[in-house]
C-alpha cells in the first residue's frame, strides 16, 4: 500500500530547476504560469591584509515566475551581515 502511495505522489510531482541564489544561474526558465521560490544562506570569511571579514548573506531569495515558455521574471532579495572581526565594526543590509 505504502509503495502504490508514494508511486501515486511521484507520477504527479513538480520538476524544479534550483539556481542557488548567489551560487549559479541556470539557463532553462520555469513553466508559463509557474511560481518558484528558493531560499538558502551563505556564510564566508576572508582575510586581506590581515584583516579577518565574516560575511553572512540569509536570507538569500529568489523568486521566480514564468510569463511564457522561455521568459520569467526574476527577483533575488538577501539581507547582508558583513563583520569585521578584529574591530567588532559590523554592517547590515539589504544587499543586491
Amino acid at each position: 500500500m505504502l509503495f502504490l502511495t508514494l508511486v501515486n505522489y511521484s507520477i504527479y510531482a513538480q520538476t524544479i530547476v534550483t539556481d542557488r541564489p548567489v551560487q549559479t544561474e541556470s539557463s532553462s526558465t520555469v513553466p508559463k504560469g509557474s511560481f518558484q521560490i528558493e531560499t538558502g544562506v551563505l556564510f564566508g570569511s576572508t582575510k586581506v591584509e590581515g584583516v579577518s571579514i565574516r560575511q553572512t548573506l540569509a536570507p538569500s531569495t529568489l523568486f521566480r515566475y514564468g510569463i511564457t515558455k522561455g521568459i520569467e521574471i526574476r527577483l533575488v532579495n538577501q539581507f547582508e551581515s558583513i563583520k569585521n572581526r578584529i574591530t567588532s565594526e559590523k554592517a547590515n543590509g539589504i544587499s543586491d
